[in-house]
């Protein structure tokens, strides 16, 4: 909020030192810093990164990116400039065989190395040999934002990777300093590669100059990449150089942000800026306020637009209602401030209307000079924050945590819409009691750590899935447990969830391969979390496999609730694929068509499945007519009365299983006929093929009375066997030689017993 509330020397340097920040210096570029003498001197060994000359490499590797058609480094180019650092490094320490300088460690892609030296004369060689350019302590760097960032949840979010890769921030402000470190060493807008500052461009218009302080403007912009610490920055000064910043310049940045959109991604606004004024209500009419309508243009655009409460909380020692302009404005987020941590008491002197006095500061109180209404949006810290080299409190440093809290999650949730992730910064807040307003509100604190979990975090939030069968990506990395949810590995904690109703009754697959963590799966039935029964559930697939793998009995009309969770406490991406199994079953029948009682007849019955899934627990029964009766069953069949049922197990699809059925004919009169049925726990999608049926009918005979007639009643007379005719021929020369005259076959005649 400009303009900003000035904070002492004393009381600064106090803060600095109980947060126990360093104020980083750039390495001198004298051939060896003092510190490094000084170690060595000591008789301590000492660490140096050494930077080799390599401008006449990175000229040539210059010229040939210019060929290139997206005009950076790819593979075989980084692969190039590697091997001429590597070339470079050793012609120059081919020469040094100081017992003193140990190598340690090299940077493949770089021009540089990390030496250990032991010695002085050791670091005087290094540094006098020639080609090497710079000798850099190794020194050491603390974070800034030290209260800050941990009270919003930012460092177990930014290790999670939701550090705002690819979105940028309009800063709309008095200008930045891009050569803080905090914006990745720029030396010039976008250069080099780390930094930040993508835009800076000025919207002072003649007759009034741009001013050349870029205190305020910096530090609001560290405060953002410190909170999405790969966040880009766009810097619009709007501030002239006697510290006023016109409406007029104001929306012209504004509509700078909405040409600029799509080609830099700009995700949010950021204005600490404020007229002053204080409003009770919004600011509705667009015919009162002149930046209702690039509001929502810049919201029609994409774009979320923060804003600071204002700084004017007290008039004359009395606490007023109201926000500032642009805070006011509808679609606005506005922010409030609040301590980042405990300090002694802080008076506030800003003009003589709003100063005020803070005692017993403990962090998350709201600051006495933040401006407050019943359409706030929501508070995060301000007080005192130290970012891009400056110490500041107000509304100012509040408003870029939240701008950094948006571009964060916008890169991480691509597809949800700037409402969306508004929502999710109030819906996640935590609460802060105001007490300031008769009777006091409660107003949601930035939580970076709650707002980033992933949408189905909570049971109530399960994705809905309807198909049959399907895939779906997801990540838990800060996903949490609530309270009285089941626990099926004490430390699985960050658990996400689906929901699924079965169409079908039948087994279900679930699997989680493919995901890049030791997943813990589980299937549950129930409404909320405290009526959830376990159905299944799986740590991992196998001995080799740390992903999950489990199946269920699913029955039609059930929702189940589905649940993907860390088992060793390290989330990650999930696949999470499943399949409501089906197997086309079917069955087969063969064996003689005839017999007569008495015949023992073998028939095969014949399963197969055409897939698509694997069938399990395969059924088969053969239903037997009356008068055919089992003599024995093969292994895995059992007969009962007049049915005989086989266990096949389980069939691959596109495989087949055989029994072969040994049945006795008792007796047999009219034709008859065996019945063959199949199942198996998947749906079949064709079940008309599930059924057989083989006819067994009474074999023909020879009547022997009458060898043109024959019978095929159960009473008829055996068959006699006749001679084939070698036999009929031994059986004359028998009778011969026994002098018996052979008759014809059939023919009977009378003896003779006359004389």
């Amino acid at each position: 909020m400009r303009p900003r509330f000035d904070v002492g020397f004393a009381t600064a340097r106090r803060l600095i030192a109980v947060a126990g920040l360093v104020v980083l210096q750039h390495a001198a570029a004298a051939p060896i810093p003092d510190e490094l003498l000084q170690a060595v001197r000591a008789g301590e060994p000492v660490g140096v990164i050494v930077e080799f000359d390599a401008s006449a490499i990175d000229r040539d590797a210059a010229r040939r990116r210019a060929r290139l058609p997206r005009r950076v480094d790819d593979g075989a180019a980084l692969a190039w400039r590697s091997q001429r650092y590597r070339e470079l490094k050793d012609g120059v320490m081919r020469s040094l065989r100081h017992p003193d300088v140990e190598d340690a460690l090299d940077y493949s892609h770089l021009p540089m190395s990390f030496k250990r030296i032991r010695s002085e004369a050791g670091l005087r060689a290094l540094a006098a040999q020639p080609g090497v350019a710079v000798l850099h302590a190794n020194r050491i760097h603390r974070p800034v934002l030290a209260e800050s960032l941990p009270l919003i949840g930012q460092p177990v979010v930014a290790n999670a990777g939701v550090i705002g890769n690819g979105s940028t921030v309009a800063v709309i402000d008095n200008g930045i300093d891009i050569a803080q470190s905090a914006f990745g060493g720029c030396t010039a807008v976008g250069t080099p590669a780390g930094c930040l500052v993508t835009a800076q461009e000025s919207f002072v218009a003649a007759p009034n100059t741009a001013g050349t302080d870029h205190a305020h403007g910096t530090n609001v912009a560290a405060i953002v990449v410190g909170v999405a610490p790969q966040a880009r920055l766009a810097s619009l000064n709007v501030f002239a150089s006697d510290g006023n910043g016109y409406t007029s310049d104001i929306i012209d940045a504004i509509n700078w942000t909405i040409t600029h959109r799509v080609e830099l991604n700009i995700v949010a606004i950021n204005m600490s800026l404020g007229d002053g004024s204080r409003n009770s209500r919004q600011c509705q009419s667009s015919l009162r306020n002149a930046f209702v309508t690039p509001v929502t243009n810049a919201r029609n655009a994409g774009i979320s637009v923060v804003v600071a409460a204002g700084n004017n909380a007290y008039s004359n020692g009395v606490y007023a209602d109201g926000l500032s302009s642009p805070a006011c404005v509808p679609g606005v987020v506005s922010v409030g401030a609040v301590y980042d941590s405990a300090m002694g008491g802080l008076a506030w002197a800003g003009s003589s209307a709003g100063a005020c006095t803070d005692y017993s500061i403990t962090a998350d109180r709201v600051a006495c000079f933040s401006n407050s209404a019943s359409y706030l949006t929501l508070l995060a810290p301000g007080a005192l924050i130290t970012a891009g080299g400056h110490t500041m409190g107000g509304t100012s440093q509040a408003t870029p945590h939240v701008a950094g809290a948006i571009a964060a999650l916008r890169a991480a949730f691509p597809g949800e819409t700037p409402p969306a992730i508004e929502a999710r910064l109030t819906a996640n807040g935590s609460v802060v009691a105001d007490s300031r307003p008769a009777p006091g509100r409660s107003l949601p604190r930035l939580n970076l750590r709650a707002a980033a979990r992933p949408a189905h975090d909570d049971l109530i939030n399960a994705v809905a899935l309807s198909a049959a069968n399907g895939s779906t990506q997801a990540d838990n990395r800060l996903a949490t447990r609530e309270p009285g949810e089941p626990l099926p590995l004490a430390t699985a904690q960050q658990s996400v969830w689906w929901r699924w109703t079965a169409a079908t009754s039948g087994p279900v697959s679930l699997s989680t391969a493919g995901s890049n963590f030791d997943t813990e799966l589980d299937v549950y039935t129930g409404s909320s979390v405290s009526t959830l029964t376990r159905v299944a559930g799986n740590d991992n697939a196998s001995s080799q496999e740390a992903t999950s793998r489990l199946r269920f009995w699913a029955i039609a009309g059930t929702t189940y609730l589905w649940a993907v969770d860390s088992a060793d406490g390290v989330g990650g991406d999930i696949t999470l694929s499943w399949i409501t199994e089906q197997a086309d079953v079917s069955v087969a029948l063969t064996g003689p068509a005839t017999a007569q009682p008495g015949d023992t007849v073998d028939y095969t019955l014949r399963l197969g499945n055409a897939g698509p899934n694997t069938a399990t627990q395969v059924m088969a029964s053969v239903a037997l007519p009356a008068g055919v009766s089992v003599p024995g069953v093969p292994v895995g069949c059992v007969a009962e009365a007049s049915t005989i049922t086989c266990n096949a197990g389980e069939v691959a699809a596109g495989a087949f299983a055989s029994q072969l059925l040994s049945l006795h004919v008792d007796s047999l009169g009219a034709p008859v006929s065996l019945n063959a049925t199949v199942s198996a726990d998947q749906p079949d999608p064709v079940p008309a093929n599930n059924a057989a049926s083989a006819t067994l009918s009474l074999s023909a005979v020879v009547n022997p009375v009458d060898p043109g007639a024959s019978s095929g009643t159960s009473g008829s007379v055996a068959d006699i066997p006749t001679l084939p005719e070698w036999g009929l021929i031994l059986l004359a020369g028998l009778l011969l030689a026994i002098g018996l005259k052979p008759q014809r076959a059939g023919v009977c005649r009378r003896q003779d017993t006359s004389d």
